[in-house]
């Protein structure tokens, strides 16, 4: 996530994202944005799970094995809706 051109962070932004896009957000995008927030907080979990797997007993957890098809599917609608109010966020305020 970028910011302004001035502060870039490729891991969890949520804090970063309340408070700072979250507050000064114009007043009809607030409960958009919270939103967003709301509906992709799971996914920094799972996120960090695929990226750095777990040691269990003598096994190594893998993704590919433990993750069912339809939450990979609720990942992706969740991450596009996500995607999709961003966007029209950046759009209007920004002209991004």
């Amino acid at each position: 996530m970028c910011f302004n051109h001035a502060w870039c962070n490729e891991h969890d932004v949520s804090p970063y994202f309340a408070s700072e896009v979250i507050t000064s957000a114009p007043s009809n995008w607030v409960e958009l944005l919270k939103d967003v927030l709301r509906e992709v907080y799971w996914l920094f979990e799972h996120y960090t799970l695929a990226r750095y797997p777990i040691v269990r007993g003598r096994r190594i957890w893998q993704p590919s094995k433990e993750y069912r098809r339809e939450q990979a599917e609720e990942a992706i609608r969740s991450a596009e809706k996500a995607l999709l109010v961003i966007s029209n966020y950046l759009r209007e305020n920004f002209g991004v």
